[in-house]
């Protein structure tokens, strides 16, 4: 049998109440066990509860600005199909915040399926407030398919908008209404101290004109800047080029701007019914090399063939190699050398080989017998590539004064190039008397492969005149 002790101190202990204790203890402490586990169990299942009580709406947000494609496509279902209204504020809210832009599409997708008349105020402020372009320009589409005509004014404000995109919806949505709002609103822009809002301005005008604004545009030629100027004169070519053909003239020649001016003279080209080859011929030889660029191809874009003798003087004393090349092609298409002043110079003496090659080959091109002359001294350069050019060349006269110098180069020239090119040259002519000398360079030529090449040529001779 096992007795207790019972300690006697100055704190002597109860008998009576430490039995009692004990007794506690045995009776509850198996049931303080089970309380401590129903406690942790209800506090699980209350966790568990609240989950499954989140809301629909706030699974198919969670769904549609995840990145997982299922779960977002489960999102845009649902809002198709149940449009909660409590989730717009938060899908408008998206749209409204800086680095959301990879939720933008989706989220747009989720607005759309909402009653487009209903949310007008909606996509208003996501138009103005949003800073995505790509926002902006969904908005702009959307509310411009209403056809109504509240949604013109913050349309409108978007002209403004520093996104060229921006702009641009706006004016194609605009196009549809043709309401003078917005022609009172573009004047106002154009009379702004920003000159950026001017040119954007105008740039509207370009795609909305009317008639009423053509003296507006006439008064935005005497600008002092010379982008108001330009985006005038695109506004004009487009809308109004015939009646305001004087005011383009008078850009092309006295303008102190050269871009204004080039533009002037291409408009001026463009014109069918207006003459304006005393303007391209004054142009031809302005200080600008932009301003004589343009003449001249303008020139040529006009087939004005009676400026060949001008165009040949202006080659004579032109200095930039871009439009000496552009002269002497103008010369080869008009099939004039007007007098050989200029290519004569070029092929010559210019510095530039490839000047003098272009200049062979514009000389043949023409034909002319005056120009025969020149392509055979240039057999002499001392660059193979403009004696081959010229020998080539030779190829557009059939005379027997370019079958004699061919036949020179193809048994005197160093180069196998330039022989090449002259024998090609002297099988185009097919001159029947060159057989008998070609017959004579095939025996004595040493350069096998050349040798063949003149094999080749004199039996194609010999089948032609055979035939």
């Amino acid at each position: 049998m096992r007795i207790n002790r019972i300690t006697i101190d100055r704190n002597p202990v109860i008998p009576g109440f430490s039995l009692f204790m004990i007794c506690i203890r045995t009776i509850f402490k198996p049931l303080l066990h089970k309380c401590i586990f129903l406690a942790i169990f209800i506090f699980f299942m209350g966790i568990a509860f609240v989950h499954a009580e989140t809301s629909p709406d706030e699974n198919a947000y969670a769904d549609i600005t995840s990145f997982d494609e299922a779960r977002i496509r489960r999102g845009l279902e649902y809002i198709t199909a149940h449009k909660p209204k409590n989730l717009i504020p938060l899908l408008k809210n998206i749209l409204l915040e800086k680095g959301q832009n990879e939720l933008h599409a989706h989220v747009i997708t989720a607005l759309k399926s909402y009653p487009l008349y209903e949310n007008i105020l909606l996509w208003t402020d996501i138009l103005n407030e949003s800073p995505s372009f790509f926002v902006k320009i969904e908005a702009i589409n959307l509310l411009a398919s209403l056809n109504r005509r509240e949604i013109i004014t913050p349309i409108m404000k978007q002209l403004k908008s520093p996104f060229s995109s921006v702009r641009e919806a706006s004016i194609q949505a605009l196009k549809k209404f043709r309401d003078d709002r917005v022609y009172a609103y573009v004047l106002n822009l154009a009379a702004s101290d920003n000159p950026l809002f001017r040119v954007y301005a105008l740039n509207t005008v370009y795609h909305i004109y009317d008639s009423r604004l053509y003296n507006f545009l006439v008064d935005q030629l005497k600008d002092e800047n010379k982008s108001i100027r330009y985006q005038a004169l695109l506004c004009l070519e487009k809308n109004e080029p015939v009646k305001s053909i004087n005011h383009i003239s008078n850009l092309a020649v006295h303008d102190k701007n050269s871009e204004v001016r080039v533009k002037a003279i291409e408009i001026l080209a463009k014109v069918a019914y207006f003459n304006p080859l005393p303007i391209f011929l004054r142009c031809l030889d302005d200080e600008h090399r932009d301003i004589r660029y343009a003449s001249v191809q303008s020139i040529g874009k006009r087939k004005f063939k009676q400026t060949s003798f001008s165009l040949s003087n202006r080659l004579y004393v032109e200095k930039e190699d871009d439009i000496k090349r552009i002269i002497m092609s103008t010369l080869a298409d008009f099939k004039d050398g007007g007098g050989y002043k200029g290519l004569g110079k070029i092929i010559k003496t210019d510095e530039n080989p490839h000047l003098r090659i272009h200049a062979a080959y514009c000389i043949g091109e023409i034909g002319q017998l005056n120009g025969l002359p020149l392509l055979i001294d240039a057999v002499k350069d001392s660059d193979y590539r403009v004696r081959a050019e010229a020998l080539s060349a030779l190829s557009h006269y059939k005379e027997l004064r370019s079958a004699e110098v061919l036949l020179a180069s193809i048994t005197s020239d160093d180069d196998i190039y330039v022989r090449s090119a002259a024998l090609y040259a002297l099988k185009k002519i097919k001159l029947k008397n060159t057989l008998l000398p070609l017959f004579q360079a095939y025996t004595e030529e040493h350069n096998s492969i050349f040798k063949e090449l003149l094999r080749v040529s004199i039996a194609e001779l010999i089948t032609h005149f055979t035939r």
